[in-house]
């Protein structure tokens, strides 16, 4: 019999329209393995506290345990970090207990990357409303993480953030980002960056941390898979 392939599971929201992302930042030999959960499928500070409740998202992942995936992840980037460090831990928590299997948020992702890269002063570039982008960076600074200047784009839906191109996110993460910056976070589970994160690095002159990008890479170092991709960007070249 041959060796059985590493398996990551996403648990991911109903409304999530680019699954293949996050296929794109995996090593060919690494499956991922979906199940999706219902939300209210707007982007307003309300509907997604209500989305990080933690019984929807057991749900999928009681789902998902029998696939025996060797780690699960959490791809509803504000749903981990409106509740702040606490209510982040909780969700991470929860699901390991339930399943047995050890659970990632992409918020605990996010400062994963930066404290790899030694980065602790960002640009933070949101799809979301200046309120809950507000929430990612309490978030933030409850890990030492200081967010030097930052851009709402104030998006309602996935459908909005899925309709921009890579000229849009190039325009929009010059826009948000400062001199001070070491790096540039580009928040929201959505985003759809892989193609273009280099071309991103070169104009910025600094890194670029996307969403799925850190949640997959976060995923493949506690299974212990080489993080080394060609063409993903500085996180995935960068070893300590």
């Amino acid at each position: 019999m041959g060796t059985e392939p590493c398996r990551i599971g996403l648990l991911w929201p109903a409304d999530g329209r680019n699954d293949k992302e996050f296929w794109r930042w995996l090593p060919k030999d690494v499956e991922l393995l979906i199940a999706r959960y219902d939300v209210g499928g707007s982007l307003d500070l309300e509907q997604l506290e209500a989305d990080s409740d933690v019984d929807g998202i057991l749900g999928a992942a009681h789902l998902l345990r029998h696939a025996e995936p060797q780690v699960l992840t959490l791809g509803d980037c504000a749903g981990s970090f409106v509740g702040g460090r606490a209510g982040n831990e909780e969700q991470s928590r929860a699901v390991t207990d339930a399943t047995g299997v050890h659970a990632i948020t992409m918020s605990t992702a996010f400062v994963s990357a930066l404290e790899h890269l030694r980065k602790c002063r960002i640009a933070v570039l949101s799809p979301y409303s200046p309120d809950v982008t507000g929430r990612f960076r309490i978030f933030l600074s409850e890990h030492g993480i200081a967010s030097v200047s930052n851009r709402s784009m104030d998006r309602e839906s996935e459908r909005d953030i899925g309709a921009m191109t890579a000229r849009d996110w190039m325009r929009e993460a010059q826009q948000a980002t400062d001199a001070e910056a070491e790096a540039l976070i580009v928040a929201g589970g959505g985003v759809s960056l892989y193609e273009t994160v280099v071309e991103l690095e070169q104009e910025l002159g600094r890194p670029v941390i996307t969403g799925p990008g850190a949640l997959m890479w976060t995923a493949l170092r506690h299974i212990g898979i080489d993080t080394a991709l060609a063409g993903a960007g500085t996180l995935y070249v960068t070893k300590r």
